[in-house]
């Protein structure tokens, strides 16, 4: 019987070069990346974060794991200079 589960997240998909080429014009953010896929990419992880937890207190014999990719890649972004050293 599985105990331990990881669940992970999308990235930041507003900042991948397919949908950067498909959609030029759309509104960028403070990356450069298309603000509304980036929209739907956060509200995603904050609604599976959520989950998680409420797996958590729905079986607290097992381990749930989120694995958050936007919240990484936005760091990523943010200490971009720091990280580069």
């Amino acid at each position: 019987q599985a105990r331990n589960f990881l669940l992970v997240g999308v990235p930041a998909q507003g900042c991948h070069p397919a949908f950067l080429a498909l959609y030029p014009d759309f509104p960028k953010d403070s990356h450069n990346c298309l603000a509304p896929q980036n929209e739907i990419a956060r509200a995603h992880a904050e609604q599976l974060l959520a989950l998680v937890n409420d797996l958590g207190d729905l079986h607290p014999d097992a381990t749930y794991t989120f694995l958050d990719l936007y919240a990484t890649n936005v760091y990523v972004m943010d200490h971009a200079q720091d990280l580069g050293k």
